[in-house]
Order: structure tokens, then sequence, then C-alpha cells
């Protein structure tokens, strides 16, 4: 995802502290990542309301 400029790599939050493992990464999305992410979800939600329409999954 980061290649495909979905996501980068930014500082630890201010409330990190150490974990005494291994160092860790953290990441944050990208306007393009938040886009992509908004598309995928209305995808998903095309795919539930098809499944409830016919009544493969129950309503709840």
């Amino acid at each position: 995802m980061e290649e495909e400029g979905r996501i980068e790599e930014v500082d630890a939050p201010p409330d990190e502290g150490a974990s005494g493992g291994p160092p860790r990464r953290f990441y944050a999305l990208t306007p393009a990542g938040r886009d992509s992410l908004a598309r995928e979800l209305r995808r998903m939600d095309d795919v539930v309301r098809y499944a409830r329409r016919q009544d493969l999954i129950p309503e709840g």
C-alpha cells in the first residue's frame, strides 16, 4: 500500500512509549488511501445490501 501511495510512514504518537520489543513503525492513510478506502466501503455496502435483499443474511 505504501508503494501505491495509499499509506505513508509517520512519527510515533507522543503517548507511544518504548514497548521493550523491536521498534514499531506507524503509518497513516494518505488522501489517495482515504479515497480508496471510501470506494471499498461503498462496494462492501452494496454487497451487504444485495445479500440482505436476497435473504442471504439476516437483518440486524
